[in-house]
């Protein structure tokens, strides 16, 4: 007989029956056909580079502006992004070797030369226009416009909130997907500045059983990992790693591989002395490997890393 829990679902033992979902959310950007002027030359942005452009001129407003590594990192980016967006412009080629090669001094000022080469002035506009609008809205207004917000989220959770999992519905977590944005990084990361591109549809793998109807989308794949408790994965283009949409916290899947956990770390908690011994015996040990491997132990415990 099937092993089940009080919610009368498979233990984690055993594997999910059946797994459907809409996918999940990917915004997209709401592009408004921006420029910015390269030595008094107007260039038209695209998508991608309108929303770097408004992500660093957000930067440059900032309380922290960009400092030399944040403002090269991104400068290679951008304009190695703008070039390919723009292969009529000769003039693009010349600039981008130039530009950031006089990045590499010393005494090159970021503010100053993101001011002057490169103007920024049409975004940093519109960026002003849209703080004095939102300022000068009536209370009523932004009541409005926040009841609009709340309205369409509550429509896309509904939609890509909740998966039904062995005919259960459960809630997920992070239904809607990281969008594009500047790398900040903690402190002084070597990467600030990079850009940090979100997921398409067509990086995503979704995790559904073969019985659930496929969610419209140009999606990249769709497997069925019943013994995996994830709804949808993508590879991070910036840092190489896989990035998972789960289950809710709240959900009975969490809670049952919590208690799991904790009932690991008890029957664990009963042996502590036995492990100690067989540790301080291998720190001795002839074999080098195993010495190397109490030592590493020996320090976890003596420092309570986790």
């Amino acid at each position: 007989m099937e092993e089940k829990n009080l919610h009368g679902m498979p233990t984690a033992k055993h594997k999910l029956k059946s797994l459907w979902h809409n996918g999940v959310y990917v915004p997209p950007h709401d592009y408004k056909g921006l420029s910015i002027k390269i030595n008094g030359q107007r260039v038209k942005l695209g998508p991608k580079t309108e929303q770097m452009a408004l992500a660093f001129a957000r930067k440059l407003q900032s309380a922290s502006p960009p400092d030399k590594v944040f403002y090269r990192n991104f400068m290679q980016d951008f304009l190695q992004q703008l070039r390919q967006e723009n292969p009529q412009l000769d003039f693009l080629e010349k600039f981008f070797e130039e530009h950031l090669k006089g990045l590499e001094a010393d005494d090159f000022d970021p503010l100053t030369v993101a001011r002057s080469e490169i103007d920024f002035s049409e975004i940093l506009d519109y960026l002003e226009r849209e703080k004095l609008k939102k300022e000068n809205m009536s209370k009523q207004e932004k009541k409005r416009l926040a009841h609009e917000r709340k309205k369409r989220r509550e429509e896309m959770k509904k939609k890509y909130g909740y998966a039904i999992v062995n005919g259960k519905k459960v809630e997920i977590a992070n239904w809607t997907v990281e969008p594009s944005c500047i790398f900040m990084g903690r402190g002084d990361h070597p990467r600030r500045g990079r850009w940090k591109e979100g997921p398409k549809e067509e990086d995503i793998i979704l995790n559904l059983s073969p019985d659930a109807p496929r969610p419209e989308g140009n999606w990249k794949e769709i497997v069925w990992e019943p013994d995996k408790m994830y709804v949808a994965k993508w590879r991070d283009k910036l840092t190489g790693k896989m990035k998972y949409v789960w289950f809710s916290d709240s959900t009975f899947l969490k809670q049952r591989r919590d208690k799991e956990k904790y009932d690991k770390a008890a029957k664990l908690g009963k042996i502590i002395p036995k492990i100690e011994a067989h540790i301080m015996k291998n720190l001795d040990a002839k074999d080098e490997e195993r010495r190397k491997i109490a030592t590493v132990c020996w320090l976890i415990f003596a420092l309570n890393m986790r």
